[in-house]
């Protein structure tokens, strides 16, 4: 995809690259096909440094800069591959993807809930629902708590929170 017409998409999206995200958005660019449509973007951190995500209406792409060897580790995954997808942490900062037997994590994912979302979007046939993970405490009222901060933090629907809450409470 030309990268003029590619970040004019992402700052339609509320994505405002710099000069340190540029050649990140460049490389993504790159990898996307004309015939695609955007759906998320987000900036993440990998295991060894900068990346982004992107959602399009047909494929998940990563690109992580390698700061310890230099280049950069690229994936390039259509939807329909993805057999589940998980956020975690309190604030949904942490990302995996699971195709198969390989997972790809993310931490730092800024747009956790527009990335989730676009993959939810795809959910009819091809994923498991998306997971949150447990966090570890033994008092149903503090979890609840911390579920009720991820709802109103838009992380999880108010769906997911009632299950949540039915289970934490025995209803």
């Amino acid at each position: 995809m030309d990268y003029a017409k590619f970040e004019a998409r992402i700052k339609e999206l509320g994505v405002k690259p710099n000069f340190l995200s540029k050649p990140v958005y460049m490389n993504l660019a790159e990898m996307i096909s004309n015939d695609e449509s955007v759906v998320a973007v987000s900036s993440c951190l990998g295991k060894m440094g900068q990346g982004g995500l992107v959602v399009t209406d047909k494929n998940f792409y990563s690109v992580v800069f390698n700061k310890a060897f230099g280049g950069a580790d690229k994936v390039l995954m259509p939807l329909s591959k993805i057999s589940s997808f998980t956020v975690s942490g309190l604030t949904g900062m942490k990302l995996t993807i699971i195709e198969g037997a390989v997972k790809y994590q993310y931490d730092g994912v800024s747009s956790s809930k527009a990335i989730v979302d676009a993959l939810k979007e795809k959910d009819n046939n091809s994923f498991e629902q998306e997971k949150i993970e447990k966090p570890a405490t033994s008092d149903p009222a503090e979890e609840l708590r911390k579920y009720k901060q991820l709802l109103d933090d838009g992380i999880i629907t108010q769906e997911d929170f009632d299950k949540k809450k039915a289970v934490l409470l025995g209803i």
